[in-house]
């Protein structure tokens, strides 16, 4: 009984992931096959198609998965399949409890990814609106962040007062370009950022990131092929463009 009711809870949790992810006219089937009154009878009485079930399951994860979800879904399908084994002495088929549970483990690692899958989805669909809302939403969001005196932006002022100094210009527009260019430096790695680019902070240091791996590329780059040049090894060999097409 305690193992019926752990398989109870299981599928009641499945059925309501399930619920959230897909769209509301798909919603009726997911009740109806997912009975869970039904499949606890289906389980206590042992005849529960557990094949049927995974055919089913897996036509609604290619449907509102990524399709590079596929090769995981049918792996699932494969693994559910296989669980049936043939009694030799009695030619019957028998469940292989193990490979249930393997199966099992492989369908709600899937459904995570069909999390991730959906609010993917559903974020390329918002794009638009969040990028021609972005400037507006932040303007109202830090002037009543100051009108409430919950940010202080004497350290940002005098950060672009700094590089306005710097260039020896005062076109807003310029400078901002030059000081946010100043914080993707390598060559001196801030350790703050002003607090009015809160919003941009962590898209600023993977930013940064990739221009210093960038940049320590090219400088290796730059090194073998002075040595190249120096032992004079073959040039076409070694400085042929199928070797640096990939970093440069």
């Amino acid at each position: 009984m305690a193992t019926i009711r752990l398989l109870a809870l299981l599928f009641q949790t499945l059925k309501n992931i399930l619920l959230s992810l897909i769209p509301a006219k798909d919603r009726e089937i997911v009740e109806d096959i997912m009975d869970l009154k039904l499949v606890i009878q289906q389980l206590n009485t042992h005849c529960f198609d557990f094949i049927a079930f995974s055919d089913w399951i897996a036509g609604v994860f290619k449907m509102h998965c990524a399709p590079m979800r596929d090769p995981w879904v049918d792996e699932m399908n494969n693994v559910f399949h296989r669980a049936y084994e043939v009694n030799e002495v009695t030619k019957e088929p028998m469940l292989n409890v193990s490979m249930i549970v393997e199966a099992l483990r492989i369908l709600f690692s899937i459904l995570e990814a069909m999390k991730l899958d959906v609010a993917n989805h559903q974020i390329r669909l918002l794009r638009p609106l969040l990028c021609s809302t972005a400037v507006t939403f932040e303007k109202e969001y830090f002037a009543n962040a100051h009108k409430k005196n919950k940010v202080n932006f004497s350290s940002s002022s005098i950060w672009f007062q700094r590089n306005s100094m710097t260039m020896g210009c005062t076109n807003v527009k310029e400078v901002l370009n030059y000081a946010v260019l100043n914080l993707l430096s390598c060559s001196s790695m801030c350790n703050e950022f002003p607090n009015t680019l809160s919003f941009d902070h962590t898209r600023l240091i993977l930013l940064r990131a990739d221009i210093r791996q960038l940049i320590c590329i090219k400088i290796c780059t730059i090194l073998y092929k002075n040595l190249v040049h120096q032992y004079k090894f073959n040039k076409e060999e070694y400085l042929s463009p199928e070797k640096f097409s990939p970093v440069v």
